[in-house]
């Protein structure tokens, strides 16, 4: 079992992996900071929720999702995969799941990226035309470089 000093290194590691991760599909690590014995590290929202609740709306619904949308999700985790094993040193994720990518509004992000994803992250799953939605990929507590 992690005693808290691991704990805390595995969350300060995380932190700085993330300062240096820079690419559209990865979520940003805006500040790190202590709070008293508490690492903070602030990141920006994802309106857009996760690909795990996204599914989950669609499972509710009693509706397939779109090949479209499965298709894009994945073309834009893959970039964000290229990305971080392309580097001089290469970052294993070690935990892509659904509730690990996350959805922001192409719009919030000041521009609209090539996507068609998951505007249903926000509406049910039979309307039309969802808006554009950017894949972000997250969570690196067990990433290892």
């Amino acid at each position: 079992m992690p005693t808290k000093v691991t704990e805390r290194e595995d969350c300060l590691q995380e932190a700085v992996l993330m300062t240096r991760l820079n690419h559209p599909h990865i979520v940003s690590c805006d500040d790190v900071f202590f709070e008293g014995q508490h690492l903070c590290i602030v990141m920006p929202f994802a309106a857009g929720g996760d690909v795990e609740k996204l599914l989950a709306r669609y499972k509710d619904c009693r509706q397939d999702i779109s090949e479209d949308v499965v298709v894009d999700i994945l073309a834009q985790l893959a970039l964000a995969l290229e990305y971080m094993h392309s580097r001089k040193h290469p970052v294993m994720h070690r935990d892509i799941k659904a509730a690990n990518i996350f959805l922001s509004p192409a719009d919030q992000e000041g521009d609209a990226a090539n996507s068609t994803t998951a505007g249903a992250a926000k509406r049910a799953p039979s309307s039309p035309a969802p808006p554009k939605f950017r894949v972000k990929l997250g969570d690196f507590g067990i990433s290892r470089v």
